[in-house]
């Protein structure tokens, strides 16, 4: 079983309980209040993408790490903190429907993502909707992933679009759909590509990571 790392807002307490994945919740908010306590749409975001992850790979272990506040917004610096979580915790996994196009968050990021990569960790991180330069995203070795606008793919599949300036593993488009309606959010893409990792994980733990962009 693929231990998975989900940085997120926190799944709310009666979403994980009707669940039968293994999962433990870890805040990394100055304020604990449980993402139950929301009240818009957005406090069910990381929820959502646990669905979309799991309808595709449901044999995961989960580590709900609630990163993001009630409107989806965090500092760089617990974004920081919960990466050096998922390095002391020898995380394989990580998934981040969420990024930053801030220029000054780039350096930091990348210091905490490459020592992820160096330890064999994979991240899969989703473009800023306006798909402007996002990041962990666009960072090499890193999973980035758009949410297919052109009516390509069926419901969960995903494809290499290449794109200039980008690497091969940035340039991932997916289709997730609900009911045949398209969601336009890149958020709701990345876990399909999370889910399909996950499942060759379970299937092949010992494969080289490089077969990974050909799966």
């Amino acid at each position: 079983m693929i231990k998975l790392a989900l940085i997120d807002n926190g799944i709310p307490y009666h979403m994980r309980n009707n669940r039968n994945q293994r999962i433990v919740h870890k805040s990394f908010l100055a304020s604990k209040c449980d993402p139950s306590e929301y009240k818009d749409d957005k406090s069910f975001h990381g929820a959502v993408c646990v669905g979309i992850i799991t309808s595709i790979c449901s044999d995961i272990e989960l580590w709900d790490l609630n990163v993001t506040d009630s409107a989806g917004t965090t500092q760089i610096t617990v974004l920081l903190e919960a990466l050096e979580w998922c390095i002391q915790n020898k995380i394989k996994l990580i998934h981040m429907s969420l990024g930053t196009i801030n220029y000054f968050d780039i350096k930091p990021l990348w210091i905490q993502i490459k020592r992820l990569l160096d330890a064999d960790a994979i991240i899969v991180a989703a473009y800023h909707n306006r798909n402007i330069k996002t990041y962990p995203a666009a960072y090499p070795g890193v999973f980035g992933v758009r949410q297919d606008r052109y009516g390509l793919l069926g419901n969960g599949q995903i494809l290499f679009q290449e794109q200039k300036g980008y690497n091969i593993e940035n340039s991932i488009i997916a289709n997730f759909s609900w009911n045949g309606i398209v969601n336009q959010a890149n958020s709701y893409a990345a876990p399909v590509v999370t889910g399909h990792i996950a499942t060759y994980l379970n299937r092949k733990p010992q494969q080289d990571l490089m077969m990974l962009w050909t799966f």
